[in-house]
């Protein structure tokens, strides 16, 4: 009998599996954009290999547009980075699969969805500025905004307000790589059992580095707000300069840039095997 109702679990489960898949549109939406992010993260884990930490994922851009026909694979990058940000905003505003309940646990989720959409939008106008020739890679963004925030009224709360949930943000991203729920974004069905151990393995360590990657921006904005000064602020660039400078900061520095590399590898996973559920 136990065997007969573990095997009606786990049809129901196929089912519910199968009412998760996007619309077609919005798979192809989700495969463009983690495509692009996967590229941004392979070159930003591939220059923290090098020792060249400070320049993060607008470092990134940068060394896209730096190679022959770099504006052209620039453009198509920042049509990727619009299309994942609009995939978050469309995750977050209308939760097509049904994902998030109206818990705090839920609207949570959502709200994460909206600000991933926020990050990448932005790094979509900065590539789409470069491609135009309005604009270059480098700077910190975390750093202007960080300022912006500190010259409002109660500035210092907001601020640390983003710095409690990009701290709570790594510490989801610990939780993926512990229990490797990232799986559910995959269309397992479609996979072969080699293709998943390899993406799971991937997974782990790309979730893995971007845990301690946004534990290190969240003690940074954290001492921002300490000190009211956007300088002691930073992005995912500054993060990663504070690795190097650290002891045995050099051989820190490799293993977040290969966890990186590995977070740009699930991304392509995802992205060629999207059921586009989160």
């Amino acid at each position: 009998m136990a065997s007969t109702g573990s095997t009606a679990s786990t049809v129901r489960n196929a089912a519910d599996s199968v009412t998760r898949v996007a619309p077609d549109w919005m798979r192809h939406l989700a495969r463009l954009g983690f495509g692009a992010k996967g590229v941004v993260y392979l070159i930003v884990g591939a220059l923290a290999m090098q020792g060249a930490a400070g320049g993060g994922q607008k470092g990134a851009l940068t060394e896209i547009a730096t190679q022959p026909f770099g504006r052209f694979l620039l453009g198509i990058v920042a049509l990727g980075l619009a299309a994942y940000a609009l995939w978050r905003f469309i995750s977050g505003a209308i939760d097509p699969h049904d994902e998030a309940d109206d818990d705090a646990k839920g609207i949570g989720k959502r709200i994460g969805y909206v600000a991933s959409g926020v990050a990448y939008a932005g790094l979509a106008v900065t590539a789409t500025r470069m491609v135009l020739g309005g604009g270059s890679g480098g700077g910190d963004g975390a750093q202007h905004w960080t300022g912006v925030l500190l010259e409002m009224s109660f500035g210092q709360i907001l601020l640390g307000l983003v710095a409690l949930a990009v701290l709570v943000g790594a510490g989801y991203q610990a939780k993926q790589a512990i229990t490797a729920g990232f799986r559910d974004n995959f269309l397992q069905s479609a996979m072969s059992s080699t293709e998943m151990t390899w993406a799971v393995r991937a997974g782990r360590l790309g979730h893995g580095a971007r845990a301690v990657v946004y534990a290190l921006i969240a003690w940074l904005l954290a001492r921002a707000v300490l000190a009211d000064s956007e300088a002691r602020a930073g992005g995912l660039g500054k993060a990663l300069e504070t690795l190097q400078s650290q002891p045995w900061g050099s051989w820190m520095l490799i293993a977040a840039g290969l966890g990186l590399v590995c977070y740009g590898l699930y991304c392509f996973v995802v992205a060629r095997y999207c059921d586009a559920s989160s």
